[in-house]
């Protein structure tokens, strides 16, 4: 007798939830199935895989052992349900993008919406992701394209070009001391609360190292998730931010000063997608716009670098 689906979905339910009855509820099927499916289990592999004491089911080792190979048997059907989605997602003209949290919202929408004008209709998915999250999805062929921040190197797999390079500036609060100046230096915010991302980020390590060997400690300094909302909060008037200008562009309107900062902080961002299969004609268009808002935004942000207003 060989083993059912059904039996390793059983097996692997009452080990994960510890009852045939919480094993059933989650299935959909009633708690004398469950038990069924579990003895025919037991027959078919000819192991033991519970004890029964007292009216529940406790796990023996062999079946910790099976579980392992469950569960692996599990992702590979998993990875097959991946590919199919990808294969009809390719066949009725979806475009799927991974992109990094900052440019997730108005820099993205901008090139959304350019694509929508010139290939009606088509459906479109965006996924903010971090670095790590994006490069799986990559490898996972979940994505066609994704925006990554940092430097990334081509390799068997994917393929990787520079799309932005950057230098990020400083958010200042609205009627900030600063406010009026061309340019700062970072020892200029010594003393200022800050408002950064999470202390975990490339980004903020080094601008943090930079500031201290410039001499600039912050009076207090505030975490928040995203560089969108690092600008939220320096609009509110918690603090200085420092964000890339393609984020900054998203802030019009909110009050925020922009400046750009004299000592170099680069902000790199590369532009992936799969070597194989090859980019279709739609993910190709897609780039064109993507590359094309890119082009319209750096003009803009570097207009502003050196008229300092408010946004």
């Amino acid at each position: 007798m060989r083993s059912s689906s059904h039996q390793l979905e059983a097996f692997a339910a009452v080990m994960r939830l510890g009852t045939a009855t919480a094993a059933a509820n989650v299935l959909n099927t009633s708690q004398p199935s469950i038990t069924r499916a579990i003895r025919q289990l037991e027959d078919a592999t000819r192991l033991l895989l519970f004890e029964r004491r007292e009216g529940r089911l406790q796990p023996t080792a062999e079946a910790f052992e099976l579980l392992e190979a469950v569960e692996a048997n599990f992702a590979g059907l998993d990875r097959i349900g991946h590919a199919a989605e990808t294969i009809l997602r390719r066949n009725r003209g979806e475009v799927r993008i991974g992109c990094l949290p900052a440019f997730a919202q108005g820099f993205m929408a901008r090139a959304i919406a350019a694509f929508l004008d010139e290939e009606p209709p088509r459906h479109v998915c965006l996924l903010p992701m971090t670095a790590r999250e994006l490069q799986r999805a990559m490898g996972e062929r979940k994505i066609d394209i994704g925006i990554i921040a940092f430097e990334v190197a081509t390799s068997d797999d994917v393929s990787a070009e520079r799309f932005t390079d950057m230098h990020e500036i400083a958010l200042l609060p609205p009627r900030h001391r600063l406010a009026d100046r061309r340019e700062l230096r970072l020892r200029d915010l010594d003393g200022e609360a800050f408002v950064t991302v999470d202390a975990a980020d490339p980004y903020r390590r080094r601008a943090q190292a930079i500031m201290r060997s410039a001499g600039a400690l912050p009076r207090h300094t505030v975490e928040t998730a995203t560089s969108h909302g690092v600008g939220a909060m320096v609009a509110a008037g918690i603090g200085v931010g420092i964000v890339n200008p393609i984020t900054a562009l998203d802030l019009a309107g909110s009050g925020v000063t922009a400046v750009p900062i004299v000592e170099p902080l680069p902000f790199v961002t590369t532009l992936l997608t799969p070597r194989k299969p090859r980019p279709s004609r739609l993910v190709g268009r897609f780039i064109e716009c993507l590359k094309r808002e890119r082009s319209a935004s750096l003009e803009k942000a570097k207009a502003l670098w050196f008229q300092p207003a408010s946004l």
